[in-house]
């Protein structure tokens, strides 16, 4: 078996050498942003996952660009992103494994066909998706960095359970977008192309009518199969979107409220809060101070 040019032995349940397939780095916090272009040579043909722990991120996605705010973490199949910046004072873990590695991973799974779902798509899952499965994603990125770093016996096998763990909870915590089963073909097609221009684009706030310009569909088109395959609307989808990132930013950073609306393409304050309030249910301004009395008690909780 040959896999970017390395003669890999899989014999008796041993890989040699484990890095032809698989990276595993920790990402340490540097004075300077550093770059990770992916379109390069030795990483393309990859898919790469990135955790980050502590400060921000940008993805580069053809034109447009994701900012990942800690903790936060991306999927990113081959050939979906060409450049991620890890800003100054930001850290965490990357993976990176080879297209035909996944592909012995998943077909080796039981929820096989919701892996692959997981494995082909870019999905972003910003800090209130993670939650308490934070830990044990990072837990996964220790082991196969271990294992990369001081390979043993065993070492394919210990790698394919970790990243089988890996994608497990990134299809857990990714819920409902990748939950579906039984819509396959052009409708499923179609919601997932929708869900990539949606992490590009939600901060622009482009109408239904561009994205479904954008997808080559009619918006009644694309709304049946967002309404079929995600269980709202497109609309709905967009305006979950954008109140999902300012959760995660009113609750994990110390930002103005305005400084937040407008990061995320509302030019008008007072708008920005009745928009989120109408969803949320809360104001801007109430959701940060009970994210923080729920930190506050956490912490409480965790004393001895």
């Amino acid at each position: 078996m040959d896999i970017f040019g390395e003669k890999l032995d899989i014999s008796e349940g041993r890989l040699r050498p484990p890095a032809a397939v698989v990276h595993g780095e920790r990402l340490v916090a540097a004075l300077a942003p550093r770059d990770w272009v992916l379109d390069t040579p030795a990483r393309r043909g990859r898919a790469h996952f990135f955790l980050i722990g502590a400060g921000r991120a940008d993805v580069h996605v053809g034109p447009g660009r994701l900012e990942l705010v800690a903790p936060a973490c991306i999927w990113l199949p081959p050939g979906s992103a060409h450049l991620v910046r890890l800003q100054a004072g930001a850290s965490g873990h990357l993976v990176a494994a080879a297209e035909d590695f996944i592909a012995r991973v998943v077909g080796a799974s039981s929820e096989a066909p919701h892996l692959r779902e997981v494995a082909d798509r870019l999905i972003h899952l910003p800090a209130d998706r993670l939650g308490p499965k934070a830990e044990a994603l990072t837990l996964c990125c220790i082991m196969i960095e271990q294992e990369i770093r001081s390979p043993e016996r065993g070492a394919f096998a210990m790698l394919s359970v970790q990243m089988g763990a890996l994608l497990i909870l990134v299809w857990r915590l990714a819920g409902q977008a990748v939950e579906t089963p039984g819509l396959r073909g052009t409708g499923s097609q179609i919601v997932q192309r929708f869900q990539h221009l949606v992490e590009l684009h939600f901060r622009e706030h482009w109408p239904v009518s561009r994205y479904a310009r954008a997808l080559g569909v009619t918006e009644d088109r694309l709304h049946a199969a967002c309404t079929r395959g995600a269980g709202r609307g497109p609309l709905a989808l967009i305006h979950g979107r954008l109140v999902e990132e300012a959760s995660a930013r009113l609750a994990q950073t110390g930002l103005p409220v305005e400084q937040i609306g407008f990061n995320l393409g509302f030019r008008d304050p007072a708008y920005f809060s009745r928009f989120f309030k109408q969803r949320s249910g809360l104001s801007p301004a109430a959701f940060r101070r009970a994210a923080q009395e729920a930190r506050k008690v956490e912490t409480f909780a965790a004393w001895p």
